[in-house]
């Protein structure tokens, strides 16, 4: 990967290139992935992640971003009571069941 398109790293050139800039303590960092353990395949064994990346200059600036609904999606076939009595009897399944091991059993009235 490379992560600075002008640097000296020719062995990475044209493999799996993200054209950006490292600035700052950051520029360290970008050389610690150069030095990661690979396997037989020049493949990471242990791959390293970006956490947090933070975008100095947007280019793209009139691209508006998607926003993402956090609420609770209801099944289309469940409507009005129904649908709020089985929100609630899987409020109380989730606490009776936390830190435990869950079957389908669990949740059956019936016999086994």
């Amino acid at each position: 990967m490379t992560i600075i398109p002008n640097s000296s790293l020719l062995e990475l050139q044209n493999k799996h290139t993200n054209f950006g800039e490292a600035t700052g303590e950051s520029i360290y960092s970008m050389l610690k992935l150069k030095e990661v353990l690979v396997d037989e395949n020049d493949k990471p064994l242990y791959p390293p992640r970006l956490i947090k990346p933070i975008i100095l200059n947007n280019p793209f600036f009139d691209i508006i971003p998607r926003i993402i609904g956090t609420g609770k999606v209801f099944s289309p076939l469940l409507f009005g009571e129904e649908a709020e009595e089985d929100e609630e009897e899987s409020v109380i399944l989730n606490k009776k069941f936390t830190g435990k091991g869950k079957s389908v059993h669990d949740h059956l009235t019936g016999p086994k």
